[in-house]
C-alpha cells in the first residue's frame, strides 16, 4: 500500500517536473501589448557622500515615542533636520514644491512633471526613529546616534529603517535635478514623521 501511494507520488512529482521543463523551454520571451521604454542614464551617486549623509541624518535624534510626537518643546530636532535636509539637497529643493503637512512636521514634496495626464508616482519614507530599549545600549556597534562609519556600514537608529530610505531617496533625487532631469511624470516624495 505505502509503496503504491510512493509510487504514485513520485509519478505526480515527475509530471510536474515535466510540465515545468516544458512551459520553460517552450516560453518564446515576448510579452504582447508590452512596449520597451528607453531609459536615461542613471545619475552618478558618490557613495561616500551618500553614507556621510546618511550618518548625518542619524545624528538628528527624531525619535517618536507616541502618536503625535514631537510633542510642543521636543520638535528641534524635527527642524534642525529638516533644515539640514534643505541645505544638503539644494537641486531637489529647488526642482520641488515642499509643504508642511497640517499638524505634524511630515512633508510632501512635489516636483510637477511634464505630463500631467499622467499619474503621479509616489515616493515615501519616515523621518522618525523610535526609541533604544533601556538596558540595550552595550548591545550596539555604536552609539544610537552616533551615524558613525566603520567597516562599510553605517551604524546608528533608523540607519535601514528608515532613513536609509530616506536618505537614498533624497540623493537619487538630487543627482537628477542636478543633471537637469526633467520629469514627464510627477513626483511625489512624502516624508512621514510619526
Amino acid at each position: 500500500m505505502i509503496k503504491k501511494f510512493l509510487l504514485g507520488l513520485g509519478g505526480l512529482f515527475a509530471l510536474l517536473i515535466a510540465v515545468v521543463l516544458f512551459r520553460t523551454f517552450s516560453y518564446g520571451g515576448q510579452l504582447e501589448g508590452v512596449q520597451s521604454v528607453e531609459l536615461p542614464e542613471p545619475p552618478v551617486i558618490d557613495g561616500t557622500r551618500a553614507a556621510e549623509n546618511l550618518g548625518a541624518a542619524i545624528r538628528f535624534p527624531t525619535i517618536t515615542l507616541v502618536g503625535g510626537d514631537p510633542r510642543p518643546g521636543r520638535e528641534g530636532p524635527w527642524l534642525d533636520m529638516q533644515a539640514w535636509m534643505e541645505a544638503t539637497y539644494p537641486a531637489f529643493h529647488a526642482a520641488a514644491t515642499k509643504e508642511t503637512i497640517p499638524g505634524g512636521y511630515s512633508l510632501l514634496f512635489t516636483w510637477t512633471g511634464s505630463d500631467s495626464a499622467l499619474d503621479p508616482i509616489l515616493l515615501m519614507a519616515h523621518q522618525d526613529v523610535v526609541p533604544v530599549n533601556m538596558g540595550t545600549e552595550s548591545d550596539w556597534e555604536a552609539p544610537a546616534f552616533s551615524g558613525e562609519i566603520k567597516n562599510g556600514y553605517v551604524y546608528g537608529r533608523g540607519a535601514i529603517d528608515d532613513k536609509g530610505s530616506m536618505v537614498g531617496l533624497l540623493e537619487a533625487l538630487d543627482a537628477l535635478a542636478r543633471d537637469g532631469f526633467a520629469p514627464k511624470r510627477t513626483i511625489l516624495l512624502m516624508l512621514g514623521h510619526d
